[in-house]
């Protein structure tokens, strides 16, 4: 038996960020041969449930990068906070340069992004069964004490955004990651996808060696490290791909996730998905 965590964005989901009906096929393929199938994505709750439900998922999610596990149901395994002290510091941060930033906590979205408002209204409109509730804020005063899972900021300046993850990213107080070019990600200490892996893989009695982990940004690092096959895709960063033990041979355009698993998972030779 597998446990087999898998990435959402740029690495599951294809340029039209839904499954095709192929990758849908070969991982409820191999879900029905007994292997553990989890995605493990950066998203919240609300915006990782109907693709798990599309791939018919009932086991715990990795969600928040880690920092909740959660199943389709609703059923919290783990959760932790990131630190009033991170808050502090990082709502500074994007106060001062008046940046985009937005609270992922089990009440909903708390943001004062009018670009991500769009995104989450229209995520309401097209899923409204994993409706967002979403709470605007002009000012970062209300949220300095508030509770979250993750708190993401949007710095869509390049040279800024690589000096602040320069620096955050060695600081005590939080796990500051990224997920995509301008998202700096702001987790509770000592939290990653892979220390959700890990539990995953003791609530199910899984050697590490059996654990298989795809995904493509910094975000995924310490989960390919960990996993006994990390994979990166073939868009991957380079931090991603130095982490991983071997490179896709196809993009997540190109369905890479389900081709990787067909070659090395799928047996039967009756099984041919279309």
């Amino acid at each position: 038996m597998k446990l087999i965590a898998i990435d959402l964005d740029n690495t599951l989901l294809n340029q039209e960020k839904t499954i095709s009906t192929y990758t849908a096929k070969v991982i409820k393929k191999i879900a029905s041969q007994g292997h553990i199938i989890t995605l493990a994505t950066g998203r919240a709750f609300e915006l990782t449930k109907p693709f798990a439900s599309m791939l018919d998922i009932s086991h715990p999610l990795i969600l928040n990068n880690g920092a909740l596990i959660k199943d389709v149901a609703g059923n919290i395994t783990s959760e932790s906070s990131v630190t009033e002290e991170a808050i502090h510091e990082m709502l500074h941060y994007a106060d001062q340069y008046n940046l985009g930033y937005t609270f992922y906590a089990e009440d909903g979205f708390h943001t004062n992004d009018h670009k991500r408002m769009k995104y989450y209204d229209a995520w309401n409109k097209d899923y409204p069964e994993a409706r967002i509730d979403i709470h605007y804020y002009d000012s970062i005063k209300p949220l300095l004490k508030r509770k979250a899972y993750k708190l993401l900021i949007i710095d869509n300046d390049k040279h800024r955004f690589d000096k602040a993850y320069g620096i955050y990213r060695r600081q005590p107080f939080a796990n500051v990651t990224k997920s995509q070019t301008a998202f700096l990600d702001v987790l509770p200490k000592n939290t990653s996808k892979a220390t959700a892996l890990q539990k995953l893989a003791e609530q199910f009695k899984i050697n590490q060696e059996d654990i298989i982990a795809f995904g493509d940004n910094d975000n995924d690092v310490e989960m390919l490290a960990y996993a006994g096959l990390g994979i990166a895709m073939p868009n991957a960063t380079e931090p991603a791909k130095a982490a991983a033990d071997q490179i896709a041979k196809a993009s997540y355009k190109e369905d890479g996730v389900a081709k990787t698993l067909e070659n090395l998972l799928i047996k039967s030779d009756d099984f041919a998905a279309k």
